[in-house]
């Protein structure tokens, strides 16, 4: 007796892929494998787009507020100002004044066009020409520049600067003493 042997085949779903569920996979896997590596190369190159929290006495800005002279529309100027105000361990008062005459702001200090930035801050006894960092004004505060200089300066709008979005790739912030002369006072 021979005997054949049968398969039995079950009716129903089929379990295999179709095209477009194979797209769907390699589709999340192939994003899932970017996230992962962007994650990689920021790790080991350190690249940090958002502003650490600055490093400063909690009462060194004690009693001061600010005006902050901003270029009409510039929304870097406002999150400058923010940044001022949360990072400052004094609920530092920032009035936005915004102005499409900054030019007679920034005259009154002297400053060179190759100077100038976006916005002008103006504390009780001295100025801050663009978006320096708190440390940078901590320092200038702590050890009494106050009374030999008139105020700091960061050229520009460097990418990674407080209140700038962007890597940051390192930058000079200045000191304009009184008599006018521009030396380099940071680097960050």
């Amino acid at each position: 007796m021979v005997h054949s042997s049968r398969r039995r085949v079950k009716k129903g779903k089929s379990r295999s892929s179709t095209p477009i569920k194979d797209s769907i996979k390699f589709t999340i896997l192939g994003i899932a494998v970017l996230f992962i590596g962007a994650s990689v190369i920021a790790a080991i190159f350190n690249i940090n787009t958002a502003p650490s929290a600055p490093n400063v006495s909690a009462n060194v800005l004690e009693g001061y507020s600010a005006t902050l002279y901003a270029t009409e529309g510039c929304s870097c100027c406002h999150e400058y100002a923010k940044y001022l105000q949360k990072y400052s361990k004094v609920n530092l008062k920032v009035e936005i004044v915004d102005s499409t005459a900054l030019s007679t702001i920034k005259d009154q200090y002297n400053l060179a066009d190759e100077l100038r930035a976006c916005h002008t801050t103006v504390f009780k006894n001295f100025f801050v020409e663009g978006h320096v960092n708190l440390e940078a004004i901590a320092k200038f505060v702590e050890e009494g520049y106050t009374t030999k200089a008139q105020g700091l300066i960061l050229p520009g709008m460097p990418a990674g600067s407080p209140g700038m979005g962007g890597v940051k790739t390192g930058y000079t912030i200045l000191i304009m003493l009184n008599n006018g002369d521009v030396q380099d006072f940071m680097d960050f």
